[in-house]
């Protein structure tokens, strides 16, 4: 049983100033979720020693969850009796062999559980660090946190005007209508006390007699839990009645779908983006769903209309309504069906394979302007049988190279257990694939790379 990341990145966050080892390593949020994810659980009964003095062990971390456990050296010469909330083998933690002499006796006293962080898990992260700052010669770079932007501190503060009771919902003054939906309606808002824009989601609990109320209770809790600049940050929440009230960062600059199809004055359409533009959009989206999964949550609806265009130029995502946590496999049919994997169509049990498949479709459709699988005319059903059986369209020779081929095939893989991103290399096969060479990660998700479009400044609703 693998422990919550949620639960144990706050334990980590606690501790990693205690923690020499922890602390030493320079961590932010974002890295600490990664090495939460590598953390198991483990579970010791009384009497049992969990290791020996002088026996071989492998390095690891352990965070006690539940329990006593004692710790001697010299056969109790020097003892001591630890509980919950404290930690052990931090001293050999990051040593650079795999297996270690125990410097001391650790035996649990009655009943423990443990999360285990081992030294293999560390270097994983490790890694993965090195990886995203490989084009980058600055070392301070390595130390910047995604909740230190300014995004990230905006909302923290914004969220604190409403937790102090500072600013309420009723007080935002209603501006127009900017989105609608099964549930409900978003709303434009400001507040002009703070100088402040919002976009207030207000949804029905109940409609025609059926109830709401557990799937926006879910999407509420969902995107509570995510903290990123990248993705829509709820400010706060309310139940009232028979409504819920979501207040949330707006985003100015229009959905990704019309930065992909564009529509001309004179009426033509034009579809697709540059290969440098797709991959600009792509690898920020593929990082932000990898933080979600980190956190076992599938997104569950990935496509171009659920991606929003901030001020910067950046793509952040939006509605939760089909996220959910998930440690394994689901199996609700859900999802928008140009975009749904095999895996979904025959109800065979699904994971974080489909957000990857649906981000290939993605990337096929900025480069081409079209979808691989559906073509005009077509019914829901065709397209779920091609979507099963059937090979993607060939991209044409203007978009095709052998490289981001390579990608799309690993991305639109049938098989789930086979798909790129579920494999060995986890995220890293997608984040660091040949194709975004040149592109530096760690600049990306600090907004240090000029995004490829600019939406127009907002004109007042004053």
């Amino acid at each position: 049983m693998q422990y919550s990341n949620l639960t144990i990145s706050i334990i980590l966050s606690h501790h990693q100033g205690h923690i020499q080892v922890i602390k030493d390593l320079g961590l932010d949020s974002f890295q600490l979720i990664s090495l939460a994810e590598q953390v198991m659980e483990v579970q010791f009964i009384e009497g049992e020693k969990i290791f020996a003095e002088g026996e071989d062990i492998e390095p690891a971390l352990y965070l006690i969850r539940d329990g006593t456990v004692d710790i001697s050296v010299g056969q109790g010469a020097d003892e001591k009796t630890v509980q919950e909330d404290v930690y052990f083998g931090d001293d050999v933690l990051l040593s650079q062999e795999a297996i270690v002499p125990a410097r001391y006796t650790v035996t649990a006293l009655d009943d423990t559980i443990c999360g285990c962080l081992t030294v293999k898990a560390c270097r994983q992260v490790l890694d993965l660090q090195a990886s995203d700052n490989k084009t980058s010669s600055n070392a301070s770079t390595m130390e910047l946190s995604l909740n230190s932007s300014a995004t990230m501190q905006r909302r923290t503060e914004l969220e604190a005007s409403f937790e102090n009771d500072t600013l309420t919902v009723e007080e935002l003054e209603k501006i127009r209508i900017v989105g609608e939906g099964e549930y409900g309606k978003v709303w434009l808002t400001k507040c002009a006390d703070l100088d402040e824009i919002f976009a207030l989601k207000i949804q029905q609990l109940e409609q025609d007699g059926e109830s709401y109320y557990d799937n926006i209770k879910r999407e509420v809790a969902t995107i509570g839990c995510l903290h990123h600049p990248y993705i829509v940050g709820l400010i706060n929440s309310k139940f009232t009645g028979n409504e819920c009230f979501m207040v949330m960062d707006f985003i100015s600059g229009g959905e990704l779908w019309n930065v992909v199809h564009r529509e001309h004055p004179d009426g033509r359409w034009e579809s697709g983006i540059s290969a440098a533009d797709t991959k600009f959009y792509s690898l920020i989206i593929a990082d932000t769903i990898s933080y979600m999964h980190r956190r076992n949550i599938l997104f569950r609806d990935l496509k171009p209309e659920n991606i929003m265009i901030d001020s910067d130029g950046y793509p952040n995502i939006i509605d939760f309504g089909f996220a959910k946590v998930c440690e394994d496999k689901t199996f609700t049919f859900c999802g928008t069906p140009n975009y749904v994997a095999p895996e979904i169509v025959l109800n065979a049990g699904h994971g974080v394979g489909v957000d990857h498949w649906a981000l290939g479709v993605m990337i096929y459709e900025m480069l081409s302007g079209e979808n691989p699988f559906w073509y005009e005319g077509i019914d829901t059903m065709t397209l779920y049988e091609i979507i099963v059986k059937d090979e993607p369209y060939p991209l044409e020779e203007e978009h095709a190279d052998p490289i981001v081929e390579n990608l799309m095939d690993g991305l639109l893989e049938k098989d789930p257990s086979q798909r790129m991103g579920v494999l060995a290399g986890k995220d890293k096969d997608i984040l660091f694939h040949e194709w975004y060479n040149g592109l530096d990660l760690q600049e990306l998700r600090h907004k240090n790379v000029k995004a490829p479009w600019l939406p127009p400044k907002p004109v007042s609703d004053d």
